[in-house]
């Protein structure tokens, strides 16, 4: 960096040392930062949710374009 200013962290080594622990936390894996699984996170089991309600609300869909070709065809038919 020019002149060692980090911005945010700070000038000189002090700043560095400051820049370097935040990149090294963020960096790491792991252990998530907040102590949990994040709502949509892995292992909260939302995304399976969705998904299964995703499946559900396509064959409903399918089922009712199906009714309604059916009843297209029946009164021109």
């Amino acid at each position: 960096m020019k002149d060692w200013d980090f911005g945010f962290y700070g000038k000189g080594a002090r700043g560095y040392a400051h820049y370097k622990q935040a990149f090294d936390r963020t960096q790491k894996s792991g252990r998530p930062q907040s102590g949990g699984p994040h709502p949509g996170g892995p292992g909260s089991g939302l995304g399976c949710l969705l998904c299964g309600l995703g499946v559900v609300l396509a064959a409903a869909g399918l089922a009712g374009f199906a009714w309604l070709l059916d009843g297209l065809g029946a009164l021109l038919g």
